[in-house]
């Protein structure tokens, strides 16, 4: 599902906001062995071995949507250094980077399409399953109602945006979705 563009920020009590993260989208499986593909399809699974060790102690028969993430030892996204990890032919940790999985959304939980439950459901049913993760792998933060404040604080910590997503969507693979909006900080700058 892909994000339409708003240019202002909004409050809603009919959405959910999150900070929008400068990474590299990323569909994570646990149908047999855990698998990673990026948005064009292409496999991922052996450029990330800290986040496949984590995906085996999830339940069979997920299917996650998030982003893969890199952090720096200063706290910052490091989007250049996940590229260079995403496109490295041979794995090559980049040295004080930290790779994180940041799940927003779950399409197939126990093997059964759940896409057509709202989202508010769908993030109840994630929160579950994630629970136990030691971080590597995490569910994106959502705060109800409140799209200006996030909004303010994105912009403040040097952030690229937020996102608001509608509690009711269901998932439409592939599409872009006037339920989920991208509000872009106009003086963001890639570090």
């Amino acid at each position: 599902m892909l994000l339409n563009s708003r240019s202002t920020p909004f409050d809603s009590p009919e959405y959910t906001y999150e900070f929008k993260f400068d990474g590299v989208r990323m569909l994570a499986h646990t149908f047999g062995e855990p698998c990673l593909y990026n948005r064009k399809t292409a496999p991922r699974t052996k450029n990330y071995p800290e986040i496949i060790n984590e995906l085996l102690k999830l339940p069979q028969g997920l299917i996650l949507d998030g982003e893969l993430i890199a952090v720096a030892e200063c706290g910052r996204q490091d989007f250049h250094s996940l590229l260079r990890r995403d496109n490295a032919a041979i794995y090559k940790p980049v040295a004080g980077i930290e790779i994180c999985y940041a799940v927003f959304d779950i399409l197939y939980e126990s093997a059964k399409d759940i896409t057509k439950l709202p989202l508010f459901e769908r993030q109840k049913i994630l929160q579950n399953i994630l629970s136990g993760c030691n971080g590597v792998i995490r569910q994106v933060d959502s705060f109800s109602g409140i799209g200006s404040a996030l909004y303010k604080a994105a912009q403040d910590a040097g952030l690229e945006g937020i996102v608001a997503k509608k509690l009711t969507s269901v998932y439409i693979p592939a599409t872009r979705s006037k339920d989920w909006l991208k509000i872009k900080c106009p003086d963001y700058v890639r570090p």
